[in-house]
């Protein structure tokens, strides 16, 4: 058994001192803690934020590719829908397309009684393919003939007009106009209209292809 000869103030003021020491320790040994728990949890930020920058380039790149994608659908689409006009009509240019090249080629003095657009098959005759298969002598047969159907839109076209003149001037602007080709004429004869005598004639031609068509 120890027995200590010191004044209780003395021994009081060591327990105190030990236990301010021991609780220094607990509080450097607590605040490094801290720290290493608080330069981990920087380092958790750290990399959440870099996944969450990297994760919003990727969305911005999806979103990119997507708008991107729809535009090239919206493409598609529209050839789709050129391509089924030109299929079935033979041409991808409107009526008002005609109509306003009409109005530009048509003299005054002439009208228009009537203006028909009907899709129509025509055969196409192919360039003869070169050569052909070796005859057993080693001459080559002549190419055979190769036809091809499309569809053309042919425009027929009723009017009047006072003279043969302006009729002979409206086939002639018709025929240079790059809107139209084998341009035809009908008829021509006169008619009595508001007791005048006039010439009724009757024209039909082909509108032309697209190029991307031809």
């Amino acid at each position: 058994m120890t027995v200590d000869f010191l004044p209780e103030r003395l021994t009081v003021q060591r327990a105190m001192r030990a236990r301010l020491i021991r609780q220094g320790y607990l509080m450097a040994i607590m605040t490094a803690a801290l720290i290493g728990l608080g330069y981990f949890n920087e380092e958790r930020i750290g990399r959440a934020e870099a996944q969450m920058s990297f994760i919003d380039n990727q969305s911005s790149s999806m979103t990119r590719q997507i708008e991107t994608m729809y535009g090239l659908q919206k493409q598609l689409s529209d050839l789709m829908i050129k391509h089924k006009i030109d299929t079935r009509l033979g041409s991808r240019i409107n009526a008002m397309d005609i109509l306003s090249e009409l109005g530009g080629i048509l003299p005054k003095s002439m009208s228009l009684t009537s203006f028909e657009l009907d899709a129509m098959a025509v055969t196409l005759k192919l360039q003869p393919a070169s050569g052909g298969a070796p005859t057993v002598a080693g001459s080559r047969r002549p190419g055979k003939d190769r036809t091809k159907t499309i569809n053309r839109l042919k425009l027929t076209i009723t009017g009047l007009s006072p003279n043969n003149v302006d009729v002979a001037n409206f086939i002639a602007d018709l025929s240079a106009s790059p809107l139209f080709e084998e341009v035809d004429m009908g008829y021509a004869k006169n008619i009595k209209f508001r007791e005048k005598t006039a010439k009724e004639f009757q024209v039909s031609c082909f509108v032309a292809r697209d190029e991307e068509s031809q």
